[in-house]
């Protein structure tokens, strides 16, 4: 998932009881992979709070961080929604932790190809047990044993972000802007799945950053005309 810079991560946690709109994150219940369109996401989610698109040619293929797995060669024009929400006033799924939640999707020729969601509030949290992450192993879980052990998927891929149509990607996400510890932290784990549910391959980063200082804020002098000064007679 394409990560915001972290000054803007700051501005976005700090600023007032609430930014952006709030949204139920997607799954399979309501958004369709391979079928759902660019219009169809905006009409359930509104505006996103940034966009892009490019064209997806060989070099984009090699640069691509939507999975680690890597994405069919395909071409066609990639489109991606980003949305975001915070209320630092709602309670979190963790103590310090600024509540907010983001959705990108991922398009390709205007079809559903992928999703990325992450959320730290209470009522809807995306955290999952890191320390069970080691004992997935490919081709000895299932789609329905990793289920078991770490909760719903908060992402998923498929072709052709995915190199194959009968392979896609199920993910586990979560981002933290942890006050009280003064740092962020991001955990992501991509399971590589098939057609019959047998684990393929597995992928698991885990980043944690300092938080940055607020920006400063500078001066900027104001010009004050003098006084005018009205004419002797």
């Amino acid at each position: 998932m394409r990560a915001l810079p972290a000054v803007l991560l700051f501005a976005l946690a700090v600023a007032g009881c609430g930014v952006g709109r709030d949204f139920v994150r997607p799954d399979p219940a309501n958004v369709r992979l391979g079928k759902s369109t660019t219009a169809e996401i905006r009409m359930a989610y509104g505006a996103p709070r940034t966009e892009r698109s490019w064209t997806r040619t060989e070099s984009d293929l090699k640069s691509e961080t939507m999975s680690p797995f890597g994405g069919a060669r395909e071409a066609g024009i990639v489109s991606e929604l980003y949305y975001y929400y915070s209320d630092r006033f709602s309670p979190s799924a963790a103590p310090g932790v600024n509540p907010s939640k983001s959705t990108t999707f991922w398009f390709v020729n205007d079809r559903l190809a992928g999703y990325l969601s992450s959320s730290s509030f209470a009522a809807d949290p995306t955290l999952f047990d890191e320390a069970k992450v080691a004992s997935i192993k490919p081709w000895k879980w299932l789609r329905a044993d990793v289920v078991a052990a770490l909760g719903k998927p908060s992402g998923a891929l498929v072709y052709p972000l995915v190199s194959g149509e009968d392979l896609q990607v199920m993910s586990y996400y979560t981002f933290q802007f942890d006050r009280g510890a003064g740092q962020t932290r991001r955990r992501v784990f991509h399971v590589l799945v098939d057609s019959i549910g047998v684990v393929r391959d597995v992928h698991y980063e885990s980043t944690t950053r300092p938080i940055p200082a607020a920006p400063a804020t500078s001066t900027v002098p104001i010009y004050v005309p003098p006084p005018t000064r009205s004419r002797s007679r």
